[in-house]
């Protein structure tokens, strides 16, 4: 497994940022990733997993979503929360469907991902994948 450039093997980087509970946060956060992100071979699963994530806190909890990155010499995690309790669930969908594979897709592509219930209420759905660079 190798190791990021950037981040010294026995440190971590970490930023957070509040997006509003709109459509056009999820292209915001895209660019806050992207500009973010200091390796470039999880950049692009990032992107896409991280608006799968964003894009459910907009349609379905209906809320502003705040995204932690987290970047270790081994391991970029990526944790999205919003403020509805609602757990999602993965489910099979048509592959005709047009949406519906979020979760399926993060269980596909990270090497590790979850969610966690938040004290009071809301959740974080959280990924993580493994260093390659």
């Amino acid at each position: 497994m190798g190791t990021s450039p950037f981040v010294e093997p026995d440190q971590r980087r970490v930023e957070t940022r509040r997006f509003a509970p709109r459509p056009a946060s999820v292209a915001e956060l895209r660019s806050f990733l992207r500009a973010s992100l200091t390796g470039e071979e999880e950049v692009q699963d990032a992107l896409w997993l991280a608006s799968e994530i964003a894009t459910n806190a907009v349609l379905h909890a209906r809320s502003a979503f705040q995204v932690t990155l987290e970047e270790r010499a081994d391991v970029l995690r990526v944790a999205i929360s919003d403020d509805n309790s609602t757990v999602p669930a993965v489910a099979a969908s048509d592959a005709s469907a047009t949406s519906g594979r979020g979760l399926t897709s993060i269980e596909a592509v990270a090497d590790r991902w979850g969610i966690d219930s938040l004290p009071g209420s809301g959740k974080t759905v959280w990924f993580e994948l493994a260093r390659r660079g």
